[in-house]
């Protein structure tokens, strides 16, 4: 068989495996495609990316490698290593790969995205928050990473008290997902913080609508209470915001 062909006969059946989910039989078919060809660095970047689905993040991150070495210029594999390397800890050096994939492609909307996400686990709010609006610049509108965009930037915003931003992106979210449980608490929690009783009472309650058998939220909800109940007694002007 030539040898050319059986080159393109592999990567189409890789190709066809991997668009269906079938990690295994296309990573068995890029391994062969790279006994064919080992200088083709997308077909290490592919078979990175199966072994990464496949849980094997230390092979992930040595195929991304390898794709690097052989073209640097491959913005989605400094991404892909980023990932693995998310994965196996070791954030920091995650940084680094996403910095360099967005130095190749300053509209990668998926590195700004996962390095916001890398900044706000290590507790860089400042950071993530910077990222996040620049994932929001080029993220698809209704996709669920623009979403979570909005939410992480306003629990970002929220950590460091900036609530009036907090505020705007946990009420983006709800617009989109009126019955989005966590974001309804946080809400009622940014709320109670601000004193705004009312308000944290209303989204208390519209969470034990969709939660009604948990305790917390009825310890949350008595808490508020108390405190609309004082503020009531003492005359204190109520916000419904």
């Amino acid at each position: 068989m030539n040898r050319e062909y059986e080159l393109d006969k592999t990567l189409i059946d890789a190709y066809n495996y991997h668009k269906n989910d079938m990690f295994q039989e296309a990573l068995e078919c890029y391994i062969a495609a790279a006994e064919l060809d080992g200088e083709n660095n997308e077909i290490w970047f592919e078979m990175g990316s199966c072994l990464y689905s496949l849980g094997n993040y230390p092979k992930a991150l040595e195929c991304g490698l390898t794709a690097l070495k052989l073209d640097s210029s491959h913005a989605k594999s400094w991404f892909n290593c980023g990932l693995a390397l998310n994965m196996m800890n070791e954030d920091e050096r995650a940084l680094v790969f996403y910095t360099e994939a967005l130095k190749l492609n300053p509209a990668y909307a998926m590195a700004y995205y996962a390095r916001a996400n890398t900044r706000y686990f290590m507790e860089k709010y400042a950071d993530a928050i910077k990222d996040y609006t620049l994932s929001l610049n080029y993220l698809p509108d209704y996709s669920w990473e623009q979403e979570e965009s909005h939410y992480y930037r306003a629990v970002c915003y929220d950590k460091i008290e900036s609530y009036d931003f907090a505020r705007i992106d946990y009420n983006w979210v709800l617009r989109k997902s009126p019955d989005r449980y966590d974001v309804i608490r946080k809400r009622a929690l940014l709320s109670f913080k601000e004193k705004k009783y009312q308000a944290a009472l209303k989204d208390i309650l519209k969470a034990r609508e969709l939660y009604p058998a948990s305790t917390r939220l009825s310890q949350i909800q008595k808490r508020i209470e108390i405190h609309l109940e004082k503020q009531t007694e003492r005359g204190e002007v109520v916000s419904f915001h």
